[in-house]
């Protein structure tokens, strides 16, 4: 690892192939997707398919959930940038970052709306 804490290209792809490190390796993944460290470009094209591959291949029930748990973290760490990006381009041109609406609701409505849930 480098000074801003992301994480080195070097042997990612052997180590996810080797069923003696890739469990550790899949962990290491997954801490950096939560922790927001940064997962070099590289890493980020090559894993999903390697995490198929060790999902839908011989690996035993551990690695194969493991491998699940990973892509989900890396997934949600995309998805989450992604926002993040949104709302910064949307601070930054002068609109709303979040939309949260106040309304009253009366009695009836709401009763109209539970008896449509108990309904459906």
């Amino acid at each position: 690892m480098d000074q801003d804490r992301g994480l080195a290209t070097t042997n990612i792809a052997d180590d996810l192939a080797d069923p003696h490190r890739s469990r550790g390796t899949m962990a290491m993944l997954v801490s950096a997707a939560r922790n927001g460290w940064k997962i070099p470009t590289e890493i980020m094209q090559t894993a999903p398919a390697m995490l198929r591959d060790i999902m839908e291949g011989d690996a035993g029930v551990r690695e194969k959930l493991r491998a699940i748990e990973t892509f989900v973290a890396m997934h949600k760490a995309n998805i989450d940038a992604l926002v993040q990006a949104d709302k910064v381009e949307r601070l930054e041109s002068g609109q709303d970052t979040e939309r949260t609406a106040i309304r009253v609701v009366y009695e009836d409505e709401a009763s109209a709306r539970m008896g449509r849930l108990h309904n459906a």
